[in-house]
């Protein structure tokens, strides 16, 4: 993947699958660790969407059986979602996506991140009362505490999402506003 080879890893992510199965998982951590990861990425590249959707809800769940924190799930659900509305306008996908990273225990700023994905789905579907509701308690549990994130976001990157926030919900509170007079 890193060699932009996305048919061959494809090809090499295909076989170790086999390999594992042939095998009773018995490397089923590293197939969910890596391989799909790899896999979901070159799918990512190739514009293949729908493939990197199923891939990642794949590894999401093979994630959540091996016991992976539910900051890692939380990010993992989050980019699904994202590629949901973003790729593949899937808004109703991408909304029921989002709930589940929502409904993870997790540290606060990943509940932040999953709230703000949620709202922004929910923007996407037309629903701007829960699309409020949503910023809205981001916002009120909003912190800038990144010491118990395990990096998932750099304090760039926690600003640029308060600031996506912050407009977010300026907008959504404005188009519910119109909708609501009309």
């Amino acid at each position: 993947v890193e060699a932009e080879e996305y048919q061959d890893a494809l090809k090499h992510t295909k076989h170790a699958i086999k390999l594992n199965d042939a095998w009773d998982d018995l490397w089923e951590e590293k197939v969910v660790r890596i391989v799909l990861d790899c896999e979901k990425r070159a799918f990512f590249a190739l514009g293949e969407f729908n493939k990197y959707v199923d891939v990642a809800k794949r590894r999401a769940r093979g994630m959540a059986e091996l016991g992976y924190s539910g900051q890692a799930l939380v990010d993992e659900l989050c980019k699904i979602s994202v590629v949901q509305f973003k790729n593949l306008c899937d808004y109703v996908g991408a909304v029921a996506t989002a709930r589940e990273a929502v409904a993870l225990d997790a540290p606060p700023v990943s509940r932040q991140y999953a709230r703000h994905t949620l709202g922004t789905a929910l923007m996407a579907t037309g629903d701007m009362r829960e699309a409020v509701r949503e910023f809205e308690r981001c916002e009120s549990e909003w912190t800038t505490s990144i010491d118990a994130t395990e990096n998932l976001m750099s304090e760039a990157e926690l600003a640029q999402m308060r600031k996506m926030l912050d407009t977010n919900l300026k907008t959504s509170r404005l188009r519910l506003a119109v909708a609501e007079k009309n």
